[in-house]
C-alpha cells in the first residue's frame, strides 16, 4: 500500500483498508453506489481510488490563509486593470473587446468572489496556486462522495481512534448566494436561474445535482437557455416568473456566438434588475494574466506585506508571453523569449484565457525545436503566458478494483471559494500531470481528521 509516513492518517487509512480485505461484493457495492447516485463523468466512475483527501486542522488553516491572500491579490489586480486601460489592453489584449461595457457594470454588491475555485497543486515545498476559475463545476460530487467514504471509514474502523468530518461545499455556497442576494437588495427567497446555452447540454447534467440540492433546501432553481430570459416590467423573467439570482454557466468566449439571445440578460444587468452572482465584472479574476500581475515585483498593486509574502510563497512565477524584458524567478533582468527557450524544462506555456487543460504545453514533455517554434507562434498570436514548473510527485493510491492494486496518481487539491473564503475542496487524481476531469482524472472527497480527546 501507500508509502506515506507511518503516523499519518493516510498510512493508517491504507493499513485499515488492507486489513479489512474488501471482497468483490464490497467493491461492487462501492461501484453500484456511484452508478445509482449518477456519479459518472464521460461514462466513468467519478471515484476510482479508495483513499479520500485527509487533512488536519493546521493544514486547513494554512489553506484558508493562503486562499484568502490569493483572492485578495487577484481582486487588487483586477481593480488595477479597471482603472488603467493601457495596462488592461497590454495584459488582456482583444479578450476585453467581446465584453463592450459589461466589465464596467457594477453588479450591485461588493463581493468580487462569490463562488469560484482556486486550482492548487500539492508539492514537496507546499501547495501552489496556479489558476482561478470563476465558473467552476463539481460542487456536489465531492459532497455526495463524502457519504460513501464516511460509510467506508466506519466499515474499516478508521473512525474508532479519532473523528473524521467531511468538508461539505454546498452549505457554504448556498449561504454565499443568499448573502450576495441580500447585499444586492433582494428580500425573501429568490428564484435562481442557471443560464446554460442549449449548445452545452452536458453542462445541464453537471449542475443538476446542485439544483436538486437547492430545491431540497427550500429554494427554487431552474436551468434556462439565455434566450428564454426576458426583461419586462423592470425584472428579468423566465416563463413569466421574476428571476432573483442569475448564475452564468458559460464562458465569455460564447458571448459573440449567443448574440441576441443575451438581449434580455444585458438589459436586466444594465438596469440592476437581477443579482448576477457570476457578474461580468468579476470575470476579470478568471483571466490568467492576473497571475502575471500578482507575481511581478515591479508592479505596485497596493498589497499588504502579509498578502505579498503569501503570494510569493504559494503562487509560482508567471509572466505574459511577450517579447520584452522582465525578471526571472530570482529577480534577475532577462529577455523573456530568449530565456524561456533555454528554460524549457522549467516552464509551462498555456493560453491566458483557456480552460479544461486545452492548449497547455509542459515544456519538459516536448523537444527543444517544437518548444521554440511553439513559443514564437504564441508570441505572434498573443494571449499566452508562461508559468514556472510546479514539481508534482505522484503518489500511490489503492484502486477501486479487485485486490485494491496500487496505482500511481498525480493529484491536485483545488479550493472552492464561497464569499471570498475557503469552502471546501475538489481533489482530483490523474495518471498524468494534467489533472482535469476532461483529461481522464477521477476525484475523491475531503475530510478533516482529528484525534479523540
Amino acid at each position: 500500500m501507500s508509502a506515506v509516513h507511518s503516523s499519518s492518517p493516510q498510512k493508517r487509512w491504507d493499513r485499515l483498508l488492507e486489513d479489512r480485505h474488501l471482497n468483490s461484493e464490497d467493491l461492487a457495492r462501492l461501484q453500484q453506489w456511484q452508478h445509482d447516485a449518477g456519479l459518472l463523468f464521460q461514462g466513468q466512475l467519478m471515484t476510482r481510488t479508495l483513499r479520500p483527501h485527509l487533512l488536519d486542522s493546521a493544514q486547513l488553516e494554512r489553506d484558508r490563509t493562503m486562499a484568502r491572500a490569493v483572492v485578495t491579490a487577484l481582486v487588487h489586480a483586477s481593480q488595477c486593470l479597471e482603472q488603467d486601460q493601457a495596462l488592461a489592453r497590454r495584459c488582456l489584449g482583444d479578450w476585453i473587446d467581446r465584453f463592450g461595457d459589461l466589465l464596467n457594470i457594477d453588479p450591485g454588491y461588493p463581493q468580487r468572489s462569490v463562488f469560484a475555485r482556486l486550482d492548487v497543486l500539492p508539492t514537496p515545498e507546499g501547495p501552489k496556486v496556479i489558476e482561478y476559475n470563476g465558473t467552476p463545476g463539481g460542487i456536489m460530487p465531492g459532497d455526495q462522495l463524502s457519504v460513501l467514504f464516511q460509510q467506508l471509514a466506519g466499515q474499516i474502523g478508521f473512525d474508532q481512534d479519532g473523528s473524521i468530518s467531511p468538508l461539505l461545499v454546498f452549505p457554504a455556497v448556498r449561504t454565499a448566494i443568499l448573502k450576495t442576494y441580500q447585499a444586492w437588495g433582494g428580500t425573501g427567497d429568490p428564484l435562481l436561474i442557471f443560464a446554460i446555452p442549449r449548445e452545452l447540454p452536458g453542462f445541464v447534467g453537471m449542475v443538476q445535482s446542485t439544483i436538486d440540492a437547492l430545491m431540497a433546501s427550500g429554494l427554487s432553481a431552474r436551468v434556462a437557455d439565455p434566450g428564454e430570459l426576458e426583461f419586462s416590467n423592470g425584472r428579468l423573467r423566465h416563463q413569466g416568473d421574476p428571476v432573483g439570482v442569475l448564475i452564468r454557466v458559460f464562458l465569455p468566449e460564447m458571448i459573440p456566438r449567443l448574440g441576441d439571445r443575451l438581449h434580455g440578460v444585458f438589459l436586466a444587468i444594465r438596469a440592476g434588475a437581477v443579482c448576477m452572482i457570476t457578474a461580468f465584472r468579476n470575470t476579470l479574476l478568471s483571466h490568467k494574466a492576473l497571475f502575471a500581475l500578482i507575481t511581478d515585483p515591479e508592479l505596485d498593486l497596493g498589497l499588504s506585506a502579509t498578502v505579498s509574502e503569501q503570494v510569493r510563497t504559494y503562487v509560482p512565477w508567471t509572466r505574459l508571453l511577450i517579447d520584452e524584458p522582465t525578471t526571472d524567478p530570482t529577480g534577475q533582468r532577462i529577455d523573456l523569449l530568449t530565456w524561456a527557450i533555454a528554460q524549457r524544462e522549467q516552464l509551462v506555456c498555456k493560453p491566458a484565457s483557456g480552460y479544461g487543460g486545452a492548449g497547455v504545453v509542459l515544456g519538459w514533455t516536448v523537444e527543444q525545436a517544437p518548444w521554440r517554434e511553439g513559443l514564437e507562434q504564441a508570441i505572434r498570436r498573443g494571449g499566452f503566458l508562461l508559468q514556472q514548473r510546479v514539481t508534482l510527485v505522484p503518489r500511490i493510491h489503492p484502486a477501486l478494483a479487485e485486490g485494491l492494486p496500487d496505482v500511481e496518481r498525480y493529484s491536485d487539491q483545488n479550493i472552492f471559494i464561497a464569499d471570498g473564503e475557503l469552502a471546501g475542496y475538489l481533489t482530483r487524481l490523474s495518471p498524468t500531470p494534467i489533472t482535469n476531469m476532461s483529461q481522464g482524472a477521477s476525484m475523491v472527497p475531503s475530510f478533516i481528521v482529528s484525534p479523540r480527546s
